[in-house]
């Protein structure tokens, strides 16, 4: 089975939504890595068709292995399996752990959960790790899901050993309470990707994770 201990830090998950073509967005997820990103999810859902989709894949597995990043895609393991990601995310209604590992073998696979029923049905499959969230709000979904707040996040980590990405709305300013709970990986989408400057925003963001998650 594939390394657990490589999810953790700063997750960064991006797609199109802030950039306005292929380019400018693997311009600026090159700017992210320079800036310390070592995680990273595409996250493409309908901007683009599927041979698109796998052309800007295999361009960010491209700068990916460029700069040492472990590299997941959103939703498709088919995609995955054709770009040569280190792995795949997926949601609580998608695809069993056990059909997508027929599709991608034993790389990684996360899965994202919204409420303790969907942690709880996730932990019993053969996933890599599990996010939780949204923990604040967060705008970053057509379709935003409840805010769950650390509650859930730290309730989830009582029930397993597998790393858990806190996700959802987490800034620099408010990361205290999500470290102070013990996570050591926070998913991020705005704070860094809606940035003019991702070099820059990925370094404080890596800085306030380090900061908020020293021994008091």
């Amino acid at each position: 089975m594939e390394n657990h201990s490589i999810i953790q830090g700063v997750y960064l998950v991006g797609g199109l939504r802030f950039h306005r073509d292929s380019s400018s967005f693997l311009e600026a997820i090159e700017h992210a890595f320079i800036g310390g990103i070592r995680l990273f999810q595409l996250r493409i859902k309908d901007e683009l068709t599927d041979k698109e989709h796998l052309n800007l894949a295999r361009q960010v597995r491209s700068l990916t292995r460029q700069y040492g990043v472990t590299y997941l895609i959103n939703d498709r393991p088919d995609i995955a399996k054709l770009c040569d990601a280190d792995g795949v995310h997926v949601g609580p209604d998608d695809l069993p752990a056990s059909e997508i590992r027929k599709i991608i073998g034993n790389k990684i696979i996360g899965r994202s959960s919204h409420s303790w029923k969907q942690a709880e049905i996730a932990l019993q499959e053969s996933i890599s790790y599990l996010s939780v969230g949204p923990v604040y709000g967060t705008d970053c979904k057509k379709v935003s899901d409840a805010m769950v707040g650390t509650a859930l996040v730290s309730e989830v980590m009582k029930q397993t050993n597998l790393p858990i990405v806190a996700i959802g709305g987490i800034t620099t300013k408010n990361m205290g309470p999500v470290r102070e709970i013990g996570v050591n990986c926070v998913g991020v989408i705005r704070d860094i990707m809606g940035s003019s400057d991702l070099c820059k925003a990925s370094r404080n963001y890596i800085g306030a994770f380090n900061i908020s998650g020293e021994k008091k």
